[in-house]
C-alpha cells in the first residue's frame, strides 16, 4: 500500500512482517527492537509531524544505538530511526565529520 505525503511516496509495510526478513534485511538486533509490534505510520510521520509516540518507543528500546547505527550506515532519508528524524541524523552525521576531521588534523 502507497501513501503519499508531502509529495514523497512511502511504502508502508505490514505491521506483522516476518521477522526473518526484518533480521535478513535491517540486521539480528531488529528482532530485539521495542518498535517490532508497532504501527509503522507512527515511525514514518506527515509532514512537520514530531512522531512523539515514536520517539518514546524508541527511548525505551534496548537496541536504539544498533537502530540510529543501521539510519546513519544505510543513509536512511526518512523516519524516525533511533530517535532521531532525517535532519537530526543529518545534523549528527556532519557533527561526526567534523569531529573527525578535527582529529586529523590534531594528529598530523
Amino acid at each position: 500500500m502507497k501513501h503519499e505525503t508531502s509529495n514523497l511516496i512511502a511504502v508502508r509495510l505490514q505491521s506483522k512482517t516476518p521477522p526473518d526478513l526484518v533480521v535478513t534485511a535491517i540486521g539480528p538486533w531488529a528482532a530485539r527492537a521495542q518498535c517490532a509490534d508497532a504501527d509503522p505510520e507512527l515511525f514514518f510521520p506527515p509532514g512537520d509531524d514530531p512522531a512523539a509516540e515514536a520517539r518514546q518507543i524508541c527511548s525505551q528500546c534496548p537496541v536504539r544505538d544498533d537502530c540510529l547505527a543501521y539510519a546513519l550506515d544505510a543513509g536512511e532519508q526518512y523516519g524516525i530511526w533511533g530517535g532521531l528524524d532525517p535532519a537530526e541524523r543529518r545534523n549528527l552525521r556532519r557533527r561526526q565529520r567534523t569531529d573527525r576531521a578535527a582529529k586529523t588534523e590534531g594528529a598530523a
